[in-house]
């Protein structure tokens, strides 16, 4: 069955009774962040297996072990740029810039333990090295000097965690006048690129990288012959939205068909690479060694080249 909360509390309401006068064993949306905490809330209260379609909030799980995240949060985003440093990078060093909030410092602690527990296993001229930058001050826009930051005789890989428009401008004019060559290679937050007011010469180039989940190859036969088909039935073209639904059907109804709804046990050993997006399942324990939750930790790396987005890794 189809409901439409129309993104209102309201519409929500009537939703969660229609809900309530059924039996469901699944439960997939909302689109939107507004209303998915309260579907959530009654999930977890029912434990009915839920899956977030669209939704990078983690804080919505309820702490539901059914509780499915299809789109990577942003914790993840920040992991799988770790990751690609250490893996790619030679003698790379990492400075990660964050606002003195609370999730800032909560990002700033995750990569400091995260590259802490890499150097575990390291010899000691081994380790890699790395900053928290803290933009705390009410001036840190005006005070802020790039170049301070920028050692010539290591490869610097910057992690900007942040979503301040004015400060991004402000980074990234300072950004562009390092040479290509430089051992410099800056990861922005997801969404910079579709910020308005930055100048796209500031974004385009071999420095500036991004993380995201949805990557379409418009030349793949199998996704133009999908265009082809949804035009032909609804005569315009498919949104991300659309591929990213008929996704997640085409992975998880053939798993519940065949494993009924103890499917997690074969959906966790399943590197998923359709055509929109990536999945890779793991579970997310609490403090107490508890499943908190389900989450995709996929993610693609990407740059701007010729104005064009280019697929690093």
């Amino acid at each position: 069955q189809f409901f439409d909360d129309k993104h209102s509390s309201e519409a929500m309401s009537s939703v969660l009774r229609a809900i309530q006068n059924d039996s469901f064993d699944i439960l997939i949306g909302p689109a939107l962040k507004v209303n998915i905490s309260r579907l959530s809330k009654y999930a977890e209260e029912n434990q009915i297996t839920h899956i977030s379609p669209f939704s990078p909030s983690q804080s919505a799980s309820q702490g539901n072990p059914k509780y499915y995240m299809a789109e990577p949060p942003l914790i993840q985003h920040i992991r799988t740029i770790l990751q690609y440093g250490l893996d790619s990078i030679q003698d790379v060093n990492f400075k990660f810039f964050y606002h003195s909030n609370h999730s800032g410092k909560e990002y700033a602690n995750s990569v400091a333990n995260y590259l802490d527990n890499y150097n575990d296993r390291l010899s000691l001229e081994d380790k890699v090295k790395y900053s928290n930058i803290e933009l705390g001050n009410d001036d840190f826009i005006e005070s802020f000097s790039l170049d301070k930051y920028i050692d010539e005789s290591e490869h610097n890989l910057l992690i900007v965690n942040s979503f301040n428009e004015n400060f991004i401008h402000h980074f990234l004019s300072q950004a562009a006048p390092f040479k290509e060559d430089t051992n410099l290679t800056i990861f922005g937050m997801p969404g910079w690129e579709e910020i308005e007011t930055i100048r796209l010469e500031y974004i385009n180039g071999s420095k500036i990288h991004f993380t995201k989940s949805y990557w379409m190859d418009g030349d793949n036969e199998l996704v133009v012959n999908f265009i082809a088909r949804y035009q032909d039935k609804y005569f315009g073209k498919p949104s991300k939205y659309v591929f990213l639904g008929y996704e997640l059907a085409t992975i998880f109804f053939p798993l519940i068909d065949e494993y009924g709804l103890n499917f997690n046990q074969y959906l966790l050993h399943l590197d998923i690479e359709p055509k929109a997006r990536r999945y890779n399942f793991k579970e997310v324990l609490d403090a107490k060694g508890q499943v908190n939750r389900i989450e995709n930790t996929s993610l693609r790396i990407y740059k701007i080249a010729d104005f064009e987005q280019v697929l690093v890794k």
